[in-house]
């Protein structure tokens, strides 16, 4: 692994950029030469000028400094979503369980979004773990969140009601949640993917309700997932809109509607069949003699 002046170097000349197309502005052309043979260390400000004078972002270059490898925790958080996306619990228990002694605090946080994970899917929430209870006081306690907090908070929200006892706490969060993406959402577009991010997150807020069997606040969800026009919203987010629109129908609009978005949705499926959403199906299977229930508790009422 190069250190970050010959790194910087190396992207350099691939891309055919002299040094003062890198440099002006930035550095003396001295410094510049000292700091791509190793010999001095640059203040964060300059290197993140000097990374967008080269066209790359951090993560890019820390990719490339490590031999085109991402990170352990990276490699681990990505390792999580392929199989909690596959149904391989077994596996996602045995990463938490050899993860147990971990102290990198990075790891500890993917520790609880595994566990979480786990016991979301099951639906049914016992003792909260010393991992999520720490994942838990990071959220609550930090005012604002960055691109991280915003990733992960969606998954505590089946694990509240035994986190807190307060009974305001999913309404405090998702006021929290829309203020720190607030920050990252720009004019001209979404290079954070955050409006995904409010997609899932109020997915999982939506869930939580009809699980407390809260169907005011559930139904109230609707705008939330239509706030965004369509443009700049990936195939994954569009398709994702559409089918929990489509599962809110199911419970408080037209049905037979819903289902037959569902049954779109499952036929755009079936073009991937080396990428199942099994996640979905799960969901769909779940919800659907739910909702009639629910629709029948409501015409008996």
């Amino acid at each position: 692994m190069l250190k970050i002046g010959p790194q910087v170097k190396a992207i350099r000349t691939i891309k055919g950029l002299t040094q003062k197309e890198v440099y002006q502005g930035v550095v003396s052309p001295s410094f510049a030469i000292r700091f791509e043979q190793g010999r001095n260390d640059m203040k964060a400000t300059s290197f993140l000028a000097v990374l967008a004078n080269l066209g790359v972002s951090p993560d890019e270059f820390q990719y490339l400094l490590q031999g085109h490898q991402v990170s352990p925790v990276v490699a681990a958080r990505l390792q999580i979503d392929t199989w909690y996306g596959e149904h391989n619990f077994e596996a996602l228990s045995q990463w938490i369980s050899d993860q147990k002694t971990a102290t990198n605090p990075q790891v500890k946080t993917l520790v609880a979004l595994a566990e979480v994970l786990l016991i979301s899917y099951d639906r049914f929430i016992g003792e909260p773990t010393p991992s999520m209870q720490a994942l838990w006081q990071q959220l609550s306690q930090t005012k604002t969140w960055t691109l991280q907090e915003i990733k992960l908070v969606r998954y505590l929200i089946p694990a509240l009601r035994v986190l807190t006892s307060d009974p305001t706490a999913l309404n405090k969060l998702q006021q929290k949640m829309m203020t720190n993406c607030q920050i990252y959402l720009v004019k001209n577009g979404d290079p954070f993917q955050i409006k995904s991010e409010l997609v899932d997150f109020n997915a999982m807020l939506f869930q939580e309700y009809l699980n407390r069997h809260d169907y005011q606040a559930a139904a109230s969800i609707q705008s939330a997932f239509t706030q965004f026009e369509n443009t700049g919203l990936s195939w994954d987010t569009l398709i994702s809109q559409r089918f929990w629109l489509a599962i809110w129908q199911l419970y408080f609009g037209d049905a037979t509607a819903g289902r037959e978005v569902i049954a779109k949705i499952n036929q755009l499926q079936q073009l991937f069949p080396q990428r199942p959403d099994r996640n979905l199906d799960a969901i769909y299977r779940y919800r659907e003699p739910d909702a009639r229930h629910y629709r029948q508790r409501a015409a008996n009422d």
